[in-house]
């Protein structure tokens, strides 16, 4: 019996201190137009404000994130997406707000419905840059290839997975 393996990873991890403040320069090498995903709560903290005064350039703060990623949430980042046309995303959250980063930047690359992205592989290619800034140590979202959304229809979770996901 052949052994195979496949391991799917972020193509960087930095961490320690000094990471929130480092957001702008790993930002920064993808382009100068950014949207953030963050929660209304997170959005508040001094944390935040650190990662935010980092960005360079064309900022675009989005912090409608919800738990559980509502459509109505995924709908609003990404209509924030279209208008504001960034080159990088970044993430600061926890799991669901990671989650609703991934989905965001899969619809501003290659159009939805989601929907036709809830096939295991079925995303066509690379997604808009995202970089994950987690807040928590739970999901483990900013380092795996799936992003857990609610499906409005049948009002159960639903994982949408690709390689290209990872953050």
């Amino acid at each position: 019996m052949t052994e195979f393996a496949v391991l799917r990873a972020p193509s960087e991890v930095l961490f320690g201190v000094g990471m929130a403040q480092a957001a702008g320069r790993v930002a920064a090498r993808y382009g100068r137009r950014v949207l953030v995903c963050t929660d209304p709560i997170i959005a508040e903290t001094p944390g935040f404000a650190t990662v935010r005064d980092s960005l360079e350039g064309e900022v675009e703060v989005f912090t409608q994130a919800a738990v559980d990623v509502p459509r109505s949430a995924i709908d609003a980042a990404v209509e924030r997406g279209k208008a504001h046309k960034p080159d990088v995303i970044v993430a600061v959250g926890g799991g669901s707000v990671i989650d609703l980063a991934k989905v965001t930047a899969l619809l501003l690359a290659h159009g939805g419905p989601l929907e036709d992205y809830y096939p295991v592989q079925s995303v066509p290619g690379p997604v808009v840059p995202l970089i994950a800034l987690p807040t928590t140590a739970g999901t483990g979202s900013e380092a795996t290839p799936v992003a857990v959304i609610t499906d409005p229809t049948t009002q159960m979770k639903v994982g949408v997975a690709s390689q290209y996901l990872i953050p």
